[in-house]
């Protein structure tokens, strides 16, 4: 065994024996995404599915910088700094039972095709709000993922400023309640609450 290997597994019974869950970055990732963690909240409407997945600044800096670890915990630091002061998600609406291009589901004539498009382009982020606590947030950053008909869902990275509502432990106090407007297919306001009993049972990132 090398001292590497060693000075990981030493690293992982300490911060586990601090009360919560210490995990390598590829379970880590694994460990966001399972909606049995309550990160990942999901409605079904007739035959639309619409999911929001709640991402930690560290899990977004693990996916979207596949260096980040190689250039060392310095690096790695130094990008989850860029990112804070705003929370993160993303949010999806997919078809049920199908992989036929979303957004030209239900529509009345070819013109409100492209109409939907320049509405996710420019529009969209208005139709987007959290409530957290006291606080209703509006959406700060706002990504639609243009993919030309190739994905047949709806993708849309959002973020909010971060709030004041964690307690003197650093825990937060309050859950976060997305909102979406639904002006597309006219299914109206829906709402995702994830506890913040399940963002304050994230694990630790263990940075190899």
């Amino acid at each position: 065994m090398s001292k590497n290997h060693l000075y990981y597994i030493i690293l992982i019974f300490i911060l586990t024996g601090c009360g919560k869950k210490s995990l390598l970055p590829i379970d880590y990732i694994s460990w966001i995404r399972d909606s049995e963690n309550g990160l990942y909240q999901e409605k079904n409407i007739e035959k639309f599915i619409y999911s929001v997945q709640y991402e930690p600044i560290e899990y977004l800096v693990l996916i979207e910088n596949k260096d980040s670890l190689e250039n060392g915990e310095k690096y790695f630091k130094e990008k989850v700094a860029e990112r804070t002061g705003l929370q993160y998600y993303l949010f999806n609406i997919k078809l049920n039972n199908s992989t036929a291009n979303i957004l030209k589901e239900e529509l009345q004539d070819e013109a409100e095709y492209y109409k939907r498009i320049q509405y996710l382009l420019s529009e969209a982020q208005f139709d987007f709000k959290m409530i957290e606590g006291k606080d209703t947030l509006q959406c700060e950053l706002y990504h639609f993922e243009q993919t030309y008909g190739l994905t047949p869902f709806i993708s849309i990275v959002l973020a909010f400023k971060t709030t004041n509502s964690q307690n003197f432990e650093g825990n937060y106090a309050a859950n976060k309640t997305f909102i979406f407007d639904d002006k597309i297919y006219r299914n109206g306001k829906l709402k995702f609450t994830i506890d913040d009993k399940n963002i304050n049972n994230i694990p630790n990132l263990i940075l190899m």
